[in-house]
């Protein structure tokens, strides 16, 4: 069975008291986050900068701590493949973004509470209650 590993982000940003999590439509028409292969030589910290930078066009990115994996099977070309992506919370201050799409259909930013109803895949739930926690955290010591 063939293997491939992905690494993407968790992009929040905050406007006054409001925080947005940037969400992106993939080519199966569900609300996700940004992905991609990891290069030969990429650390997944490097590989999830770049495909966020790729797919959405921000530039201003800060790694603000690992989510973890979510792992899952899919079919490509008759072909049984394990898959797993690493996701990191990321931070940003940039409002505009310049969606790439010939790899996603659309991005926007949603509201923090409501990103977990939004999302298009069971398995990112547990990454989401994450990140949205430790935004919450990270938001308090700011007040």
């Amino acid at each position: 069975m063939k293997k491939q590993i992905s690494a993407g982000g968790i992009v929040y940003r905050r406007t006054g008291k409001k925080i947005y999590i940037l969400m992106i439509t993939d080519p199966s028409n569900k609300s996700a986050f940004p992905k991609g292969l990891i290069d030969s030589g990429e650390t997944p910290e490097t590989a999830a900068l770049r495909e966020v930078k790729e797919e959405t066009g921000l530039h201003d990115l800060e790694i603000i701590e690992p989510l973890g994996a979510i792992k899952f099977f899919y079919t490509w070309k008759n072909e049984k493949i394990l898959k797993s992506v690493h996701f990191f919370l990321m931070k940003t201050d940039e409002k505009k973004f310049t969606p790439q799409l010939d790899e996603i259909k659309s991005a926007q930013w949603v509201e923090l509470e409501k990103v977990l109803e939004k999302s298009g895949y069971k398995n990112q739930k547990p990454l989401i209650k994450k990140a949205v926690k430790a935004i919450r955290k990270l938001a308090k010591k700011r007040l």
